[in-house]
């Protein structure tokens, strides 16, 4: 929602005698599973109080229990964005969020603000981590609590959404598998999930500024392999080889993934791109090591990641897109690799 060139007024308490507690811009108390992202600009400010600016309600007593979310809190009033551009509000750019002490550390140069309820933090760097279950059982399989963390601390606790069926007298007993994460872009997150991971999760950065992006990490626990799907073109992003020393960047482009076959973990690339929208997905494949008896440099030197592929291919006369490298590893070159099941389930 964006709200511009607009005059604010005598938002300010007991301005009239026994009247308080106005804001100008409020959370609706009742979007327990997501609330959209606001940008303001250009706005003039008349007689406005110094807590009247924001207020950020907190989840209430009331949602807990088997017919709202379960056993604790929804997590959509904690997870709120707010953004004022051009700081004709606070006086500089800044990012407004929910008082969620988790998400904010001592580094990001914020300040809370007990009487609204919410931080004031430096800069746009910002974001709404969007993800959700594809599965068909994404209505009836909790896979919640979970924790996106950082290493500096940073610790973000989600929950599916709120149970919205009635069926008669009963709870239909139906919550979706859908969360949404503030987050620091230009960071890596490690995803960690209470239930099993589902087949197919989807993954989109919502509400950050243009050129950012973040870095989401989950390990696995079922022996398939893991890869990344475009939506909007329905095919296999290409990952990157991995090989020591050599780390993800973000500016890589949406989809951009490094998978260690080692412990079934998987870290890609999501971006502020308007058609950045991937598909995390498990595969069957079958799983090989190969050694070669020759240096890692001159293996590299020599293109030796696709003649690897094009020989496999050969071999087997299968297409060779079905055959990814997972890691090129020293002692002399050990190449890890899978090859895809020619249809998937």
């Amino acid at each position: 929602m964006y709200i511009h060139d607009v005059e604010f007024a005598n938002f300010k308490d007991d301005l009239v005698e026994g009247c308080t507690g106005s804001r100008i811009i409020t959370s609706n108390e009742n979007a327990h599973d997501n609330s959209m992202g606001v940008e303001i600009s250009a706005i003039t400010a008349t007689n406005i109080g110094a807590e009247n600016w924001y207020n950020f309600y907190d989840p209430s007593r009331g949602e807990i229990g088997i017919d709202n979310c379960g056993g604790w809190y929804c997590s959509g009033l904690r997870n709120i964005i707010v953004k004022d551009k051009d700081g004709t509000v606070t006086g500089s750019p800044k990012t407004l969020l929910p008082n969620n002490a988790g998400v904010v550390k001592e580094a990001d140069n914020c300040n809370i603000h007990t009487g609204m309820n919410g931080y004031s933090c430096e800069g746009l760097d910002w974001g709404l981590l969007t993800f959700a279950s594809q599965d068909v059982d994404k209505l009836t399989r909790l896979i919640s609590p979970i924790n996106l963390t950082r290493d500096d601390g940073f610790r973000n606790d989600l929950n599916s959404y709120m149970d919205h069926v009635w069926d008669g007298f009963y709870t239909g007993l139906k919550r979706l598998s859908q969360f949404h994460s503030i987050v620091q872009t230009g960071k890596d997150y490690l995803v960690s999930y209470r239930g099993t991971i589902p087949n197919r999760m989807r993954f989109q950065l919502q509400f950050a500024e243009d050129g950012s992006y973040v870095i989401p990490r989950q390990r696995y626990t079922t022996p398939q392999t893991v890869r990344i799907i475009n939506v909007n073109t329905g095919l296999a992003i290409k990952p990157t080889v991995y090989k020591k020393d050599v780390l993800l960047k973000g500016t890589e482009g949406c989809g951009t993934n490094i998978y260690y076959g080692s412990n079934q973990t998987i870290e890609f690339v999501v971006n502020s791109e308007d058609d950045c929208d991937v598909y995390v997905e498990l595969t069957n494949a079958v799983k090989g090591t190969v050694r070669y008896d020759m240096d890692i440099e001159e293996f590299f030197a020599q293109d030796g990641e696709t003649a690897f592929i094009d020989n496999i291919a050969n071999i087997l006369n299968i297409d060779p897109a079905r055959i990814r490298i997972t890691s090129v590893l020293e002692g002399s070159v050990i190449i890890n690799f899978d090859i895809y099941a020619s249809k998937q389930p």
